[in-house]
Protein backbone atom coordinates (compact mmCIF):
# COMPACT_ATOMS: atom_id res chain seq x y z
CA UNK A 1 0.00 0.00 0.00
CA UNK A 2 1.14 3.38 -0.79
CA UNK A 3 0.99 6.55 1.40
CA UNK A 4 1.53 10.34 0.45
CA UNK A 5 2.28 13.17 3.07
CA UNK A 6 1.73 16.19 1.10
CA UNK A 7 2.49 19.41 2.32
CA UNK A 8 4.73 18.84 4.58
CA UNK A 9 7.54 21.22 6.17
CA UNK A 10 9.97 18.95 6.31
CA UNK A 11 13.01 18.62 8.72
CA UNK A 12 15.29 15.61 7.33
CA UNK A 13 17.45 15.56 10.29
CA UNK A 14 20.39 15.50 6.93
CA UNK A 15 20.46 19.12 6.95
CA UNK A 16 19.91 21.97 9.46
CA UNK A 17 16.97 23.55 7.50
CA UNK A 18 12.91 23.20 6.98
CA UNK A 19 12.59 22.02 3.53
CA UNK A 20 9.08 24.10 2.70
CA UNK A 21 6.10 22.24 0.38
CA UNK A 22 7.18 19.03 0.68
CA UNK A 23 5.52 15.21 0.24
CA UNK A 24 7.01 11.86 1.11
CA UNK A 25 5.98 8.85 -0.63
CA UNK A 26 5.98 5.62 1.42
CA UNK A 27 5.21 2.35 0.05
CA UNK A 28 5.81 -1.15 1.46
CA UNK A 29 6.70 1.08 5.01
CA UNK A 30 9.70 2.17 3.33
CA UNK A 31 10.13 6.26 2.08
CA UNK A 32 10.21 5.90 -1.67
CA UNK A 33 10.24 9.83 -2.62
CA UNK A 34 10.96 12.82 -1.48
CA UNK A 35 9.13 15.22 -3.82
CA UNK A 36 7.86 18.86 -3.98
CA UNK A 37 4.28 18.57 -3.32
CA UNK A 38 2.87 19.27 -6.58
CA UNK A 39 4.90 16.23 -7.98
CA UNK A 40 3.54 13.58 -6.23
CA UNK A 41 4.35 11.19 -8.68
CA UNK A 42 2.68 7.88 -10.28
CA UNK A 43 0.59 8.17 -6.60
CA UNK A 44 -2.35 5.59 -7.93
CA UNK A 45 -4.13 4.14 -5.03
CA UNK A 46 -1.91 5.91 -2.86
CA UNK A 47 -3.34 7.29 0.38
CA UNK A 48 -3.09 11.03 0.93
CA UNK A 49 -2.39 12.33 4.35
CA UNK A 50 -2.56 16.42 3.93
CA UNK A 51 -0.42 17.32 6.58
CA UNK A 52 -1.59 21.23 6.38
CA UNK A 53 1.93 22.41 7.15
CA UNK A 54 3.23 20.47 9.93
CA UNK A 55 6.34 19.83 10.10
CA UNK A 56 7.38 15.78 9.32
CA UNK A 57 10.11 14.48 10.90
CA UNK A 58 11.74 11.21 12.17
CA UNK A 59 10.60 9.47 14.63
CA UNK A 60 12.23 10.46 18.29
CA UNK A 61 14.61 8.50 20.61
CA UNK A 62 15.20 7.44 24.04
CA UNK A 63 18.31 5.54 24.21
CA UNK A 64 18.94 5.60 28.13
CA UNK A 65 15.54 4.40 29.97
CA UNK A 66 14.97 1.91 32.88
CA UNK A 67 11.44 0.07 34.01
CA UNK A 68 10.64 1.50 37.26
CA UNK A 69 11.84 -0.32 39.90
CA UNK A 70 8.86 -1.94 42.35
CA UNK A 71 9.38 -4.71 45.04
CA UNK A 72 7.48 -7.81 44.33
CA UNK A 73 5.49 -6.24 48.20
CA UNK A 74 4.70 -2.83 46.16
CA UNK A 75 3.63 -4.36 42.89
CA UNK A 76 3.61 -8.15 41.49
CA UNK A 77 5.44 -8.84 38.76
CA UNK A 78 3.16 -9.45 36.51
CA UNK A 79 1.87 -5.61 37.22
CA UNK A 80 5.52 -4.19 36.42
CA UNK A 81 5.77 -6.31 33.28
CA UNK A 82 2.15 -4.53 32.18
CA UNK A 83 2.86 -1.52 33.14
CA UNK A 84 6.05 -0.98 31.58
CA UNK A 85 4.65 -2.19 28.80
CA UNK A 86 1.64 0.20 28.98
CA UNK A 87 4.48 3.06 29.16
CA UNK A 88 6.67 1.77 26.40
CA UNK A 89 3.60 1.99 24.33
CA UNK A 90 2.43 5.49 25.68
CA UNK A 91 5.82 6.86 24.67
CA UNK A 92 4.82 5.79 21.16
CA UNK A 93 1.74 7.18 20.44
CA UNK A 94 1.39 10.12 23.13
CA UNK A 95 5.13 11.74 22.49
CA UNK A 96 6.39 10.40 19.02
CA UNK A 97 9.31 8.72 21.09
CA UNK A 98 9.48 5.59 18.06
CA UNK A 99 12.79 4.02 19.60
CA UNK A 100 14.25 3.43 22.64
CA UNK A 101 17.15 1.66 24.10
CA UNK A 102 16.95 -0.09 27.80
CA UNK A 103 19.61 0.09 30.39
CA UNK A 104 18.88 -2.36 32.68
CA UNK A 105 15.27 -3.64 33.64
CA UNK A 106 14.61 -6.60 36.08
CA UNK A 107 13.21 -9.72 35.19
CA UNK A 108 14.03 -9.23 31.32
CA UNK A 109 10.47 -7.53 30.87
CA UNK A 110 12.12 -5.53 28.36
CA UNK A 111 13.46 -8.62 26.47
CA UNK A 112 9.53 -9.63 26.62
CA UNK A 113 8.64 -6.38 25.39
CA UNK A 114 10.84 -6.35 22.84
CA UNK A 115 9.61 -9.43 20.87
CA UNK A 116 6.30 -8.95 21.58
CA UNK A 117 6.53 -5.00 19.93
CA UNK A 118 8.74 -6.97 17.23
CA UNK A 119 6.40 -9.78 16.59
CA UNK A 120 3.33 -7.00 15.78
CA UNK A 121 1.59 -8.38 18.90
CA UNK A 122 1.40 -5.33 20.45
CA UNK A 123 1.76 -1.76 19.04
CA UNK A 124 5.03 -0.02 20.54
CA UNK A 125 8.61 1.78 20.07
CA UNK A 126 11.17 -0.19 18.70
CA UNK A 127 13.14 -1.76 21.93
CA UNK A 128 16.77 -2.43 22.46
CA UNK A 129 16.57 -4.80 24.91
CA UNK A 130 19.67 -5.33 27.46
CA UNK A 131 17.67 -7.49 30.74
CA UNK A 132 19.69 -7.12 34.02
CA UNK A 133 22.68 -4.66 34.43
CA UNK A 134 26.04 -4.91 36.53
CA UNK A 135 25.79 -2.58 39.24
CA UNK A 136 26.37 -2.47 43.38
CA UNK A 137 23.72 -0.51 45.73
CA UNK A 138 23.43 3.44 45.28
CA UNK A 139 26.47 5.31 45.18
CA UNK A 140 28.36 8.35 44.82
CA UNK A 141 29.22 9.92 41.75
CA UNK A 142 32.89 10.59 43.19
CA UNK A 143 32.79 6.86 43.35
CA UNK A 144 33.88 3.90 41.35
CA UNK A 145 31.21 1.19 41.07
CA UNK A 146 33.39 -1.87 40.77
CA UNK A 147 36.80 -3.34 41.27
CA UNK A 148 39.34 -3.04 38.16
CA UNK A 149 39.61 -6.99 37.51
CA UNK A 150 35.56 -7.35 37.84
CA UNK A 151 35.09 -4.42 35.40
CA UNK A 152 37.55 -6.52 33.09
CA UNK A 153 35.81 -9.72 33.59
CA UNK A 154 32.33 -8.07 32.77
CA UNK A 155 34.42 -6.12 29.46
CA UNK A 156 35.33 -9.80 28.54
CA UNK A 157 32.62 -12.16 28.97
CA UNK A 158 30.52 -9.35 26.89
CA UNK A 159 33.57 -9.27 24.00
CA UNK A 160 33.31 -13.11 24.16
CA UNK A 161 29.71 -13.07 23.28
CA UNK A 162 29.46 -10.10 20.89
CA UNK A 163 27.47 -7.64 23.24
CA UNK A 164 28.07 -3.92 23.37
CA UNK A 165 28.44 -2.57 26.78
CA UNK A 166 26.70 0.47 28.09
CA UNK A 167 28.94 1.46 30.80
CA UNK A 168 27.03 3.61 33.53
CA UNK A 169 30.71 5.89 34.13
CA UNK A 170 29.95 8.91 36.74
CA UNK A 171 33.75 10.33 37.54
CA UNK A 172 37.05 10.41 34.99
CA UNK A 173 38.42 7.35 36.12
CA UNK A 174 35.56 5.23 35.15
CA UNK A 175 34.96 6.75 31.99
CA UNK A 176 38.35 6.63 31.27
CA UNK A 177 38.48 2.74 31.86
CA UNK A 178 35.48 1.87 30.14
CA UNK A 179 36.94 3.76 27.22
CA UNK A 180 40.02 1.97 27.15
CA UNK A 181 38.19 -1.51 27.59
CA UNK A 182 36.32 -1.22 24.48
CA UNK A 183 33.04 0.76 25.92
CA UNK A 184 30.09 1.20 23.04
CA UNK A 185 28.65 4.22 24.63
CA UNK A 186 29.60 5.70 28.09
CA UNK A 187 26.21 6.91 29.88
CA UNK A 188 25.91 9.93 32.73
CA UNK A 189 29.69 11.23 32.75
CA UNK A 190 28.39 13.84 35.49
CA UNK A 191 32.21 14.50 36.30
CA UNK A 192 34.63 13.92 33.22
CA UNK A 193 38.31 15.64 32.81
CA UNK A 194 40.04 17.06 29.77
CA UNK A 195 41.28 13.37 29.11
CA UNK A 196 38.16 11.72 28.94
CA UNK A 197 36.95 13.87 26.02
CA UNK A 198 40.10 13.02 24.25
CA UNK A 199 39.50 9.44 24.86
CA UNK A 200 35.93 10.05 23.64
CA UNK A 201 37.34 11.02 20.75
CA UNK A 202 39.81 8.61 19.84
CA UNK A 203 37.69 5.61 20.73
CA UNK A 204 34.82 6.81 18.41
CA UNK A 205 32.81 6.09 21.24
CA UNK A 206 29.33 7.46 21.87
CA UNK A 207 28.16 9.59 24.88
CA UNK A 208 24.81 9.85 26.28
CA UNK A 209 24.86 12.48 29.27
CA UNK A 210 21.72 12.20 30.74
CA UNK A 211 20.83 15.55 31.84
CA UNK A 212 17.74 14.86 33.48
CA UNK A 213 19.68 13.32 36.20
CA UNK A 214 21.19 15.86 38.10
CA UNK A 215 19.11 18.85 36.52
CA UNK A 216 15.55 18.25 37.25
CA UNK A 217 15.04 19.77 41.09
CA UNK A 218 12.21 22.23 42.19
CA UNK A 219 15.15 24.56 42.30
CA UNK A 220 16.51 23.83 38.75
CA UNK A 221 12.91 23.43 37.28
CA UNK A 222 13.13 26.63 34.21
CA UNK A 223 9.80 25.71 32.86
CA UNK A 224 6.19 24.90 33.34
CA UNK A 225 7.22 21.00 31.92
CA UNK A 226 9.65 20.69 34.26
CA UNK A 227 8.40 22.27 37.53
CA UNK A 228 4.77 19.67 36.55
CA UNK A 229 7.36 16.88 36.42
CA UNK A 230 9.04 17.78 39.41
CA UNK A 231 5.43 18.45 41.38
CA UNK A 232 4.74 15.25 40.07
CA UNK A 233 7.49 12.85 41.07
CA UNK A 234 7.87 13.60 44.95
CA UNK A 235 11.61 13.48 44.93
CA UNK A 236 13.42 12.72 47.88
CA UNK A 237 15.58 15.81 49.80
CA UNK A 238 18.40 13.70 49.61
CA UNK A 239 18.15 12.97 45.81
CA UNK A 240 17.70 16.54 45.63
CA UNK A 241 20.82 17.53 47.16
CA UNK A 242 22.78 14.32 44.80
CA UNK A 243 21.32 15.62 41.55
CA UNK A 244 22.30 19.44 42.27
CA UNK A 245 25.64 18.82 43.45
CA UNK A 246 26.49 17.51 40.50
CA UNK A 247 24.85 19.81 38.06
CA UNK A 248 26.84 22.62 37.70
CA UNK A 249 30.23 20.46 36.35
CA UNK A 250 27.51 17.88 34.57
CA UNK A 251 26.47 20.79 32.39
CA UNK A 252 30.16 21.99 32.13
CA UNK A 253 31.32 18.55 30.85
CA UNK A 254 28.57 18.18 28.43
CA UNK A 255 29.11 21.14 26.75
CA UNK A 256 32.88 20.68 25.98
CA UNK A 257 32.09 17.05 25.06
CA UNK A 258 29.74 18.94 22.58
CA UNK A 259 31.95 21.84 21.31
CA UNK A 260 34.42 19.24 20.65
CA UNK A 261 32.56 16.89 18.81
CA UNK A 262 31.93 14.08 20.62
CA UNK A 263 29.45 11.68 19.38
CA UNK A 264 26.51 12.01 21.61
CA UNK A 265 22.90 10.64 21.63
CA UNK A 266 20.01 11.38 23.79
CA UNK A 267 18.48 9.60 26.52
CA UNK A 268 16.34 10.54 30.09
CA UNK A 269 17.24 8.04 32.61
CA UNK A 270 13.52 9.00 34.08
CA UNK A 271 10.06 8.16 33.97
CA UNK A 272 6.98 8.45 32.72
CA UNK A 273 8.79 7.39 29.49
CA UNK A 274 6.40 9.73 27.84
CA UNK A 275 7.56 12.71 28.67
CA UNK A 276 11.48 11.36 29.80
CA UNK A 277 12.93 12.42 26.16
CA UNK A 278 10.71 15.76 25.72
CA UNK A 279 12.75 17.14 29.00
CA UNK A 280 15.80 15.82 28.04
CA UNK A 281 15.50 17.59 24.75
CA UNK A 282 15.06 20.83 26.70
CA UNK A 283 17.60 20.20 29.20
CA UNK A 284 19.90 19.75 26.08
CA UNK A 285 18.97 23.42 25.24
CA UNK A 286 19.25 25.03 28.23
CA UNK A 287 22.78 23.51 29.03
CA UNK A 288 24.23 25.30 25.54
CA UNK A 289 22.75 22.45 22.20
CA UNK A 290 21.16 24.25 19.25
CA UNK A 291 17.75 22.88 18.63
CA UNK A 292 19.49 21.27 15.89
CA UNK A 293 22.04 19.41 17.86
CA UNK A 294 19.39 18.46 20.14
CA UNK A 295 17.20 16.87 17.24
CA UNK A 296 19.88 14.91 15.25
CA UNK A 297 20.72 13.44 18.94
CA UNK A 298 17.19 12.56 19.36
CA UNK A 299 16.78 10.86 16.14
CA UNK A 300 19.43 10.10 13.69
CA UNK A 301 22.27 9.56 16.58
CA UNK A 302 19.50 7.91 18.62
CA UNK A 303 19.37 5.31 15.90
CA UNK A 304 23.03 4.77 15.11
CA UNK A 305 23.90 3.91 18.84
CA UNK A 306 21.43 1.51 18.77
CA UNK A 307 23.33 -0.05 15.23
CA UNK A 308 20.01 0.77 12.52
CA UNK A 309 21.44 4.62 11.63
CA UNK A 310 21.32 2.72 8.02
CA UNK A 311 17.35 2.21 8.49
CA UNK A 312 16.16 5.01 10.37
CA UNK A 313 16.49 8.19 12.17
CA UNK A 314 16.67 10.29 9.19
CA UNK A 315 13.80 11.13 6.34
CA UNK A 316 15.93 9.61 3.32
CA UNK A 317 14.43 7.95 0.85
CA UNK A 318 14.84 3.89 1.20
CA UNK A 319 14.91 3.85 4.92
CA UNK A 320 11.95 2.90 7.04
CA UNK A 321 9.11 5.43 7.43
CA UNK A 322 8.96 5.95 11.37
CA UNK A 323 8.12 9.55 11.13
CA UNK A 324 6.25 11.84 13.47
CA UNK A 325 4.63 15.16 12.45
CA UNK A 326 4.56 18.05 15.00
CA UNK A 327 2.71 21.65 14.57
CA UNK A 328 5.64 24.01 15.13
CA UNK A 329 9.11 24.56 14.36
CA UNK A 330 11.29 22.80 16.65
CA UNK A 331 13.96 24.37 15.18
CA UNK A 332 12.74 27.52 16.41
CA UNK A 333 11.74 26.43 19.75
CA UNK A 334 12.47 22.89 20.97
CA UNK A 335 9.62 22.59 22.87
CA UNK A 336 7.30 22.54 19.70
CA UNK A 337 8.29 18.45 19.62
CA UNK A 338 5.14 18.19 22.15
CA UNK A 339 2.68 19.66 20.00
CA UNK A 340 2.57 16.22 18.49
CA UNK A 341 0.15 15.57 15.25
CA UNK A 342 0.76 12.30 13.81
CA UNK A 343 2.88 9.08 14.61
CA UNK A 344 3.93 6.44 11.85
CA UNK A 345 5.62 3.29 12.43
CA UNK A 346 6.86 1.85 9.12
CA UNK A 347 4.33 4.31 7.50
CA UNK A 348 1.15 3.24 9.30
CA UNK A 349 -0.83 5.89 11.37
CA UNK A 350 -0.69 4.39 15.19
CA UNK A 351 -1.49 7.69 16.55
CA UNK A 352 -3.18 10.77 14.94
CA UNK A 353 -4.08 13.54 17.35
CA UNK A 354 -4.72 16.27 14.78
CA UNK A 355 -8.10 17.18 15.52
CA UNK A 356 -6.44 18.60 19.17
CA UNK A 357 -4.42 20.73 17.46
CA UNK A 358 -7.20 22.55 15.39
CA UNK A 359 -5.96 20.57 12.37
CA UNK A 360 -8.28 19.42 9.78
CA UNK A 361 -7.44 15.13 8.96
Amino acid sequence: MKTILSHANLIDCVEPKVRPDTAVLIEDGRIRAILPSGEPGNAGDARMIDLNGGYLMPGLWDVHIHPDYLSLDEMPLADQVTLFGHRLAAALTESGITGMRCAGAHHFMDVAWKRAFSSGQHVGPRLFASGYFLTPAWDLHTHSFLLDDEIRAAFEICRKRGFKVMAHATNPDAVKNAIRLGAHSIEHGYIMDDECIALLLEHDTWYVPTLAISHLTASQASNPFEAAWVAERGLSPALCCRAEAASDVHATWFRKALDAGVRMALGSDIRPLKEAALLEMGLWVRDGATPWQTLVAATRHGAAVCGVGTELGTVEAGKLADLIVVAGNPLEDITNVRRLQLVLKEGRVVSDKRHLSGAVP
